[in-house]
This record gives structure tokens, sequence and C-alpha cells, in this order.
């Protein structure tokens, strides 16, 4: 139970990293970083409910990245065949090189997403070791 109400928390604050994309894209920034926003307000949403389930959080972090990241491109194909009065099929055929530009979007928003899981994990890795660190030796890790 836990686990599904810290999906759809982590789902909720992810949605602000969208928001963010959308509004990056409208001013004209290559919105794709924010795709680190919406995977590291994934995690914020799901550790505020589920603080040390964090395997799980990794799992769905990336699933939940990949979605939004995908809707957002689907959003926009969309509303440009709706705009210009196209199915998908032509729109693709039609401007080919705009659609190349929405895969590259895409597959930038993946690649920042996936530098924002790994961000968590590698914080994740860093606590975990300073835990073990201040145990047994008394050695501990240089502050970051």
């Amino acid at each position: 139970m836990k686990k599904l109400l810290g999906f759809a928390v982590g789902f909720v604050f992810s949605l602000a990293g969208v928001l963010l994309w959308v509004l990056l894209a409208e001013v004209g920034f290559i919105a794709s970083i924010a795709a680190s926003a919406i995977a590291y307000l994934f995690f914020v949403g799901y550790k505020l409910v589920n603080p040390k389930n964090e395997k799980s959080a990794i799992a769905l972090a990336c699933i939940v990245t990949v979605l939004d990241i995908a809707g957002i491109s689907l959003f926009y194909i969309l509303n440009a065949s709706v705009a210009l009065e196209l199915s998908v099929a032509d729109l693709i055929s039609r401007y080919p090189d705009e659609m190349f530009q929405e895969l590259m979007y895409f597959l930038v928003g993946l690649l920042f997403g996936g530098l924002g899981i790994f961000s968590f994990i590698y914080q994740q890795k860093r606590k975990s070791l300073r835990r073990e660190s201040n145990g047994a030796d008394g050695n501990r890790l240089p502050p970051r």
C-alpha cells in the first residue's frame, strides 16, 4: 500500500517537472533538461511517503520518467497534427525533419532523465557509505 501511495505522490510531484518542460519549451529553451527535474521530483514525492524503500523508488522513477517524457512528445505531435489538420501519419510523411527533431528531444529528455536518476542513486550510495564508515572504525567520508 505504501508503494502505491508513494507512486501516486511521486507521479503528482513529477508533473511539476512536466510543467517546467512545457514552460521552458514555450520560452524557447531546450526543455529536455527538465527531465532531470521530472525524475528528481518523483523521488522527492515518493520519499515523502516511503522513505526507506529506495530500490523500488529507482525502478518506479525510471518508468514514470519515460512515461512523462513520452507523454510530452506525444502531446506535441498530436497538437501539431490537430493544428495542421493532418493525421499523425501524414504529419510524419510531410514533415520528417520536424518529427526527427521531436524524436531527438525525446532522446535527449531520456538522457537528462537518466542523469537525474543517476544523481539520486549516487546520493543514496554516498549516504549509505557514510553511515557504514561512521560505524566500526570511526573513519568518515569527507563532506561533500
